[in-house]
């Protein structure tokens, strides 16, 4: 069986023994709000590779966003990243094609809330252009 607890103690972490992220990571707790929505910055239109990184603005506030492409072909999720801890991510190989045509949007996401998805951006792949 189990005992009961122990008397419960209390400790104090002085400011100087955190490093820069653990600083970042407690004051991003502390941002009850939900985080802004993020703008698309590319890819826009045509991209001539199969594996684009797909970047939204950077925002300070947050601290992870999730990308999304669906194939508009036949209407599909074709790549779906709830864990990204970076604005830019590359596709990985073999998830889009040439000629395809695509549809991407993203969140962001703090210690409390995902923000409102972005107006959904289409892009064609074109690796001949």
């Amino acid at each position: 069986g189990w005992t009961s607890f122990s008397s419960p103690l209390q400790f104090v972490v002085s400011g100087e023994a955190l490093s820069a992220q653990e600083k970042s990571l407690i004051r991003l707790a502390e941002i009850k709000v939900k985080p802004k929505t993020p703008e698309i910055v590319s890819p826009v239109g045509t991209t001539n590779t199969t594996t684009p990184a797909l970047e939204v603005n950077q925002d300070p506030d947050v601290y992870g966003y999730g990308f999304y492409i669906r194939d508009l072909e036949n209407d599909s999720l074709v790549y779906d990243n709830n864990f990204a801890t970076s604005n830019v991510i590359s596709i990985p190989d073999k998830v889009l094609r040439d000629g395809g045509v695509y549809q991407w949007n993203a969140r962001s996401r703090n210690c409390h809330y995902w923000s409102e998805f972005t107006p959904a951006q289409i892009f064609t792949v074109n690796v001949n252009e």
